[in-house]
């Protein structure tokens, strides 16, 4: 099953944890640029998601109400199936995929920039530890978002502000497992370092 593959090497979470931004990533970007599927094929592939998502929420008890939605969008799926890059020019990537990151932007689904590490994936962070700090932002992001908007937050602006006034104490905090601040963590590895909190360059 290719989405649980996405899950387990690519969101690196397990199903109860997925969001709706892991779906159309997968939906818009992960599936049509890594497989090539005839025009059935492809077409089948949010109806067959439907019925699995269905399997989940009977047998399983995993719920993802934001699903249906996102599966309705099948000319935005048939048209990224069409148009993904099918050679090694990684301008052009870059160019098809910032259509999805801006869209990904304007529903509040990416962090702020600031702390280092592209969120569209195409540089790589600075050290391993700052790779594993940067997707934990990422997930605590999403985490935040879904608490703001249960709380009633519903404009954009309003929620990114308050999205960002998280992050930002997030970055400043010491981090209980490197012992600094995930800036500090990401100053050192910038620098020369390996990104420990043993590191006397970090404060």
């Amino acid at each position: 099953e290719a989405w649980a593959r996405f899950l387990a090497r690519v969101a690196r979470v397990p199903s109860e944890a997925a969001t709706e931004r892991d779906l159309r990533v997968f939906l818009f970007d992960r599936y049509p640029r890594t497989t090539r599927a005839d025009e059935l094929r492809a077409r089948s592939v949010p109806g067959s998601l439907g019925r699995y998502f269905r399997y989940l929420a009977e047998h399983e008890g995993i719920a993802y109400p934001w699903a249906p939605a996102v599966l309705r969008e099948r000319p935005a799926f048939r048209d990224r199936m069409e148009t993904a890059p099918l050679g090694r020019d990684l301008e052009e990537a870059r160019e098809w995929r910032a259509e999805l990151f801006a869209d990904l932007d304007d529903r509040v689904m990416l962090p702020a920039p600031g702390f280092p590490g592209e969120h569209t994936g195409e540089a790589p962070p600075a050290s391993p530890r700052v790779a594993a700090l940067a997707h934990e932002l990422g997930r605590r992001w999403l985490l935040w978002r879904d608490e703001a908007v249960r709380e009633g937050i519903a404009d954009p602006a309003a929620l990114r502000a308050a999205l960002v006034r998280r992050q930002r104490a997030w970055e400043r905090d010491p981090h209980p497992e490197h012992g600094a601040s995930p800036l500090r963590v990401a100053a050192d590895a910038e620098a020369g370092g390996d990104g420990f909190a043993g590191d006397p360059r970090v404060r």
